[in-house]
């Protein structure tokens, strides 16, 4: 069952080629370790780019389907799973994996995010910890009265050149 369900795209007894593994697998692995040494912040409604992305893809690979494309194997899809032949199996598949994992993946990543933040704190000092709270207040205020300067000459109020 496992395998079935799992494996969807690899069924028993087919073997990963290395092209596909540099598709889906370094990709994947990248992502995670760029969370881990970035600050980049990830936020649950950052899906929606993945989302749109997905949901396009899927529309490209129905108009790809109708125009006569093949896969690198001379088969009328791009994927099994997405054999439009079958168009009541490819959209509830679409859907499952282009709708649902898509979220379903994000809030795990959002959970990884929650887990470096957490190994941030944990290794900082209480000193380090002020330090980097004043600057980010001093950053924002900056912000702010960059944001509250309308006037329209050269610098800024109190900056002379």
């Amino acid at each position: 069952m496992f395998d079935n369900d799992l494996w969807l795209c690899f069924p028993a007894g087919r073997s990963v080629h290395p092209v596909d593994f540099n598709t889906h697998a370094t990709n994947t692995i990248y992502i995670i370790v760029n969370l881990f040494i970035t600050a980049t912040p990830i936020w649950p409604y950052h899906f929606v780019h993945t989302l749109v992305f997905t949901l396009t893809y899927i529309a490209f690979s129905g108009i790809y389907h109708a125009a006569g494309g093949t896969n690198a194997l001379d088969r009328e899809y791009i994927y099994a799973v997405l054999d439009w032949h079958q168009p009541e199996t490819a959209g509830l598949y679409a859907f499952l994996c282009g709708v649902v994992l898509v979220l379903v993946i994000w809030f795990l990543l959002f959970g990884l995010y929650h887990v470096r933040v957490a190994i941030y704190r944990a290794t900082r000092s209480s000193d380090d910890r002020k330090r980097i709270a004043s600057q980010e207040m001093a950053t924002m205020e900056e912000g702010i009265g960059n944001l509250a300067y309308s006037g329209d000459g050269d610098t800024k109020p109190g900056v002379t050149s």
